[in-house]
């Protein structure tokens, strides 16, 4: 719609200034006529100073509304201009039915220009008051100036001229009306989504690249929210398409009368809903997110009794511009991962986008921000070629900093644990994506070719000094501790300690992740896998620490876990 706007208002202007033209080319014949009526050439000549003075004038004029119209963005053009633009084409208008014969001039119809001009540019009401004003001077030219006479001809004509320039301004001002309704009404239609009333997905988009330049021009923030049902499928599957609709007009209601006319409340897609917060930093959108969600939890929905949390609650990710993100797309990637996040960590919950990056660098010196430059650069590196592992490596660098926290590592182990996070996959941008991302069983070719990829990480890094101590975590990610991993089978303790630590916490993200090989785990799936594999392609101490951080973070039902870990050890 916005191009739309930007094509309809150059040909209005287009309009307008064909109008303008018109206008003074009729004035410039008027008084062409008047001042060379039955005059000979010498009279002219003798004579012309005043005619040639005019003429050259309204030249003047003619190439300045044209400079103006053409050059002036309507959008910044000042109030008083517009109006003193007009002003003056009254006030032309006027002056050249009165020097052409004032009541008798032939010229009267030139008025329905300047009405045209008012009522086209400025509306009906504008055009009234201006069709009003001409009325009444000509009306009064002729009560004033016309001889004494029984019966005012002037007068009975000018009236009835002045009928049909109001009657032809209300014409063209109503139908101008008319069709501006009728576009807001399809403007309305194109941003509102028909289920929930509120705006679409479209509008989003286009919202939210206007407020991220508001913001940035007025030096404000904007936080962004990213709403999803929890266990919505499951609903739907039980009650079927028709409730579900009930239930997302309701939810709609909820977030409606939040949002308010202060931030602005959209539909994403699906049961996913969008609310765009001007002006509103970081905490203060946590903080409205937390209240949003009490408020939906508490909402009453038609069988929510038989839902898994026994309610139908939100899960909500939150990001802000610019302290975070830092454009339009960027807020949306973070708010879509923090919403990734809260859906991960048992859902009903309010998360904000994090990066261990982020975090590790206001704990650094100066000397050590070059390992983050260069981390980023490297990072950059791998979203450019898949976005999936991008998001895989952040989340396995944040289960790193949480084993790293709960065995009290020493800060240069930690720190070496988490840049390995983040590299460990690097090696995979040598791999063709038609590899990564087959859903069929990889050919024996293939899959080693896949098994390359340790090496060939360790070649692209080996001489960026300033991350020389990630090497053994991105070689030794994929041995077994029972020593039939690859690309050397080391066992035991052959394989690095964070070697260890990263395999355990990068086979946990990949089973509850979506993968085009396989299906998604569930978070007590992968726990249980988790401990299948202790001892023999995960170190159990290691897994034990990570299966109790698990436990805490996820709110598992211990006896899950606690049953496997005591088979584990008998």
């Amino acid at each position: 719609m916005e191009k739309f706007d930007q094509n309809k208002e150059i040909s209005l202007q287009q309009l307008l200034i064909s109008i303008k033209l018109a206008l003074l080319f009729f004035s410039v014949i008027a008084f062409s006529q008047h001042y060379f009526k039955n005059k000979e050439i010498l009279d002219l000549l003798s004579n012309g100073s005043k005619t040639i003075f005019i003429f050259v004038l309204i030249i003047i004029v003619i190439y300045g509304v044209v400079f103006f119209s053409n050059k002036v963005d309507p959008d910044k053009q000042l109030g008083l201009f517009k109006y003193g633009e007009l002003a003056f084409f009254v006030v032309l208008s006027f002056l050249t039915v009165f020097y052409t014969g004032a009541f008798a001039s032939n010229f009267k119809p030139l008025f329905l220009c300047v009405i045209l001009l008012a009522t086209i540019g400025h509306g009906l009401t504008i055009g009234m008051v201006i069709a009003g004003i001409l009325s009444l001077g000509l009306l009064s030219m002729d009560l004033i100036m016309v001889p004494n006479q029984t019966v005012n001809l002037y007068f009975e004509y000018d009236l009835v001229l002045s009928s049909i320039f109001l009657l032809v301004t209300f014409t063209v001002g109503y139908y101008a009306k008319l069709e501006n309704d009728h576009i807001e009404e399809l403007r309305d239609l194109a941003n509102e989504d028909a289920l929930t009333g509120l705006f679409n997905h479209r509008y989003f988009y286009a919202n939210l690249y206007q407020e991220i330049d508001e913001a940035k021009k007025n030096g404000v923030s904007v936080s962004l929210f990213f709403l999803d049902i929890d266990d919505f499928k499951i609903y739907n599957d039980l009650y079927g398409h028709t409730v579900g609709d009930r239930a997302l007009k309701k939810m709609a209601k909820i977030i409606m009368d939040f949002a308010g006319t202060e931030f602005v409340a959209c539909r994403y897609g699906g049961e996913e809903f969008a609310i765009l917060l001007y002006n509103t930093e970081e905490k203060q959108a946590m903080e409205s997110a937390n209240k949003l969600c009490s408020i939906i939890e508490q909402a009453v929905f038609d069988g929510q009794e038989y839902l898994p949390g026994q309610n139908l609650t939100v899960s909500v990710g939150v990001s802000e511009y610019p302290n975070k993100a830092k454009d339009a797309n960027d807020l949306v990637s973070q708010a879509d991962q923090a919403l990734y996040r809260a859906k991960f960590f048992r859902k009903n919950r309010v998360e904000s986008y994090a990066s261990i990056l982020d975090n590790l660098k206001n704990s650094l010196s100066e000397e050590d921000e070059t390992i983050i430059t260069t981390l980023r650069t490297l990072i950059s590196v791998i979203n450019s070629r898949d976005k999936h592992t991008y998001e895989h490596v952040e989340r396995v660098a944040e289960y790193a900093s949480w084993m790293a926290e709960e065995l009290n590592l020493p800060k240069h182990l930690k720190q070496t644990l988490v840049y390995g996070a983040y590299m460990h996959d690097i090696g995979k941008i040598n791999t063709p994506k038609e590899v990564l991302l087959k859903s069929e069983k990889l050919t024996e070719e293939e899959w080693k070719e896949l098994q390359q990829h340790p090496i060939q990480g360790v070649e692209i890094i080996e001489h960026v000094d300033v991350i020389k101590d990630v090497q053994p975590l991105i070689l030794q990610h994929h041995e077994y501790y029972n020593g039939k991993g690859y690309p050397y089978g080391l066992a035991g303790n052959q394989i690095a300690y964070t070697s260890r630590i990263l395999s355990v916490v990068d086979a946990f993200d990949a089973m509850t992740s979506l993968r085009p090989y396989q299906r998604k785990r569930s978070v007590e799936e992968a726990c249980e896998e988790l401990i299948r594999c202790r001892g023999t392609q995960f170190d159990p101490n290691v897994v034990d620490v990570f299966i109790g951080i698990v436990i805490k973070k996820f709110n598992i039902e211990l006896n899950v876990i606690n049953s496997g870990l005591s088979d584990s050890n008998g």
